[in-house]
């Protein structure tokens, strides 16, 4: 399992993130989490998530880091468009909020998130045929 972690860095009124277009891996069992000096929120887009549990929000007051939740595996339909489109592929954009803890401003950054899923996992399973008896 690895436990991967994407900090959110404020300068000024300026935000970054560690890396902006993060990949992961479901076949490790990677979990991910959010950290950052200062209170921010993660809202993915789309009405997408990347996690097993489907949750799209998260946010943590300053100095704390998100609950790591699980990478999923990606469906078969997703596997099926490129790496990089956000609607229906194997990336995901998120919006992350910081709020300025002098001025109250709302700070906001588009990253990226990108499931590194060849195949395997994720999609619906289909019953296999029952054998005819002879």
């Amino acid at each position: 399992m690895a436990d991967r972690q994407i900090t959110i860095t404020r300068n000024g009124n300026n935000l970054s993130v560690s890396t902006n277009s993060f990949h992961v891996d479901p076949n490790n069992n990677d979990t991910l989490c959010w950290t950052c000096a200062d209170d921010f929120a993660i809202l993915f887009k789309i009405n997408r998530s990347p996690f097993s549990n489907g949750k799209k929000v998260h946010s943590a007051h300053g100095g704390d880091s998100t609950v790591k939740l699980k990478i999923r595996h990606l469906t078969s339909g997703e596997r099926g468009f490129p790496v990089n489109d956000p609607v229906n592929g194997a990336t995901f954009e998120y919006g992350v909020a910081v709020m300025h803890p002098v001025s109250g401003q709302v700070l906001p950054l588009d990253p990226d998130v990108v499931i590194d899923d060849p195949g395997g996992g994720g999609g619906p399973k289909s019953k296999k045929k029952a054998r005819k008896k002879r």
